[in-house]
């Protein structure tokens, strides 16, 4: 989950950056365009990416939390009302 938080990080700070006007190239694919209009192949594999990294993290979060006393979920249904299922929702939609 760390990579994940270290891309996201990355691209806010290109974003916050670009709004500065002190970068002028595209995170994602590097052309002369704002990032927010990039359509291309690179900003669609970085966002699934993304959503590979939740599905490894959520995997793990099931297999080495579930046990323990400390867990905060009592079952998947509970996990399905907080806001994991809604994160990897909008990486999905981000993607395509």
């Amino acid at each position: 989950m760390q990579n994940a938080v270290q891309k996201v990080a990355e691209l806010i700070d290109h974003l916050r950056r670009e709004s500065l006007n002190e970068q002028n190239k595209c995170f994602y694919c590097g052309g002369f365009h704002k990032t927010v209009d990039c359509d291309s192949a690179q900003r669609k594999a970085f966002h699934l990416s993304l959503l590979a990294l939740s599905a490894e993290a959520s995997t793990q979060f099931w297999e080495e939390d579930l046990g323990q006393e400390s867990f905060q979920f009592e079952n998947k249904e509970d996990l399905e009302h907080s806001r994991l299922p809604d994160v990897i929702e909008k990486w999905e939609e981000l993607a395509f």
